[in-house]
């Protein structure tokens, strides 16, 4: 089922190849996009073996089971570790503000970086609330790294 906004258009007057186009096109532009496509035919439907110089039989998998096997489902085994939380501290104390990220691991906090930078005179004016709101800005865009997994 398409959403409401998209109808299909058939490629072929046999029902076959399937167009998915905007419901609100007119008539005319739908047209010109299926001659379009029609005259690049060659680019849009193709099969393994229109590949010249690979056989076929390369790219298709046989499994082999003697008669005595049977087919079984086994449960699959997690491969990833449970993910310990990330933690990011930060302040800003009127000089200068800092942040850093880390995880409690068995009660202990384990710093993983730390970031610190000097407020400009601009930023010194600002009240502590400002202050509080420029080191949440500057945390993002020193620790985005390690949220994002990045590095």
């Amino acid at each position: 089922m398409l959403p409401s906004h998209l109808r299909y258009v058939f490629f072929e007057d046999d029902g076959t190849l399937l167009v998915i186009v905007a419901k609100d096109l007119l008539i005319e532009h739908v047209e010109v996009m299926m001659g379009t496509l029609k005259k690049h035919i060659k680019a849009l439907v193709w099969s393994i073996s229109d590949i010249i110089g690979i056989p076929p039989s390369i790219c298709t998998d046989k499994i082999q089971l003697s008669d005595e096997c049977k087919p079984s489902i086994g449960h699959q085994r997690r491969l990833n570790p449970p993910i310990v939380p990330f933690e990011i501290l930060w302040d800003a104390n009127g000089v200068a503000l800092g942040a850093v990220l880390g995880q409690h691991k068995n009660k202990l906090f384990h710093p993983i970086y730390y970031a610190s930078k000097t407020l400009n005179c601009a930023q010194k004016n600002n009240t502590v609330a400002e202050q509080e709101l420029v080191v949440v800005v500057y945390r993002f865009e020193k620790l985005k790294a390690y949220l994002w997994a990045l590095k």
